[in-house]
């Protein structure tokens, strides 16, 4: 193994010279932006920013109305002040210009801070011999995940939907996350019916309260069960398209690519008439340039890190290819995100139908 001159002791007992400040100022800044990204979660996850959304408001209404630490509140408060995020004056707190323009985007927060928070704390401890995987908050990452579809995958299903032709009434979603995903389809077009189905505790409930909130348990209904057995004791109507999204890689990693091939297999059996939209992240690190962009870099960077410590097997495009068409399926359309949301091409959607069917 080849040296350098220095050892690693020697530099961490090197005296302080005029570059010690400015080689530090780099590492303060990865420090500010970890620490504001959860005090970012925080404003959205105890509903604070929903309430200075409406205007100023005092730190003690906020206490109140939300049964909050008042003093715990003042500190998270005041660090928002200073990072620009809320402004102050004699009535109380409100939401800076800045602030207030983040609300889109609280799905990333909820999806990378709520939801694998604990995973990038606890690499660490995992990525030893004879430890198990770090855990993740599914409750945070299926709220997040459905929050984010809403601009990439949801638009990207709805597009693929469209190329087959005819009314469509009934949508099975296998791994629905909190069933955002099906209330915005629900909500956005009116006669369709659909079926999310749920294997994770926290994200079935969160489903379950979503659907009674948005008062569409007319329409929706949530199966707490495991993809495979679903299928084996499903006797339901025909549905029209059955949804995976970014669930193969998980059940990939989990349960093996046999468990894949036999979830094909008895959709083609049972439902060869039946399209499947698969939505799934093209895992190429050969694509460099696509990854040193700010979406590159921000995102799936991140976003790799999360699923490689989780045992989620992502997979290049044509890895995707080539299991559908061993599993016997043939792809009728293939589409990416609307460039105005992630111009990288590495979310990609895929239509198919059982191939002796077609």
């Amino acid at each position: 193994m080849k040296t350098t001159q220095e050892s690693y002791q020697e530099v961490c007992n090197s005296p302080v010279t005029e570059s010690f400040l400015g080689n530090l100022l780099p590492c303060l800044d990865h420090i500010q932006k970890f620490t504001t990204a959860y005090a970012i979660f925080h404003l959205f996850d105890l509903e604070i920013y929903r309430e200075l959304f409406t205007g100023t408001t005092s730190a003690e209404t906020l206490a109140q109305r939300l049964s909050l630490k008042l003093d715990l509140l003042n500190g998270l408060l005041e660090y928002c002040r200073i990072e620009g995020l809320v402004e102050k004056d004699e009535e109380g707190y409100r939401l800076s210009s800045y602030a207030r323009m983040l609300a889109p985007y609280r799905g990333w927060f909820e999806f990378f801070i709520g939801g694998y928070g604990g995973t990038f704390r606890d690499i660490g401890t995992a990525i030893k011999i004879g430890a198990g995987e770090p855990g993740r908050d599914y409750r945070h990452v299926s709220i997040g995940s459905c929050e984010i579809s809403r601009y990439d995958a949801i638009p990207l299903t709805k597009r693929l939907m469209s190329v087959v032709p005819g009314n469509h009434k009934l949508v099975i979603d296998l791994g629905c996350g909190n069933g955002m995903y099906l209330t915005t389809f629900c909500e956005e077009i009116p006669d369709i019916r659909a079926i999310g189905v749920e294997a994770h505790t926290e994200s079935y409930e969160a489903a379950s309260g979503h659907v009674r909130q948005r008062k569409m348990e007319d329409r929706i209904k949530i199966v707490y069960s495991d993809a495979v057995p679903f299928f084996r004791t499903y006797e339901g109507e025909t549905p029209d398209f059955i949804l995976f999204g970014f669930v193969l890689h998980d059940i990939l990693g989990n349960q093996g690519r046999s468990a894949i091939m036999e979830l094909f297999t008895e959709i083609a059996a049972r439902f060869p008439d039946t399209h499947v939209i698969v939505v799934e992240t093209d895992y190429d690190l050969r694509k460099e340039a696509v990854l040193q962009t700010p979406v590159g870099k921000g995102y799936y960077n991140p976003y790799f890190l999360t699923q490689a410590v989780t045992n989620q097997k992502l997979q290049t495009r044509d890895s995707w290819r080539e299991i559908f068409a061993e599993s016997g399926f043939e792809i009728m359309a293939e589409k990416t995100v609307d460039h105005l949301v992630d111009p990288s091409d590495l979310e990609v959607g895929f239509l198919l139908k059982a191939a002796s069917k077609r």
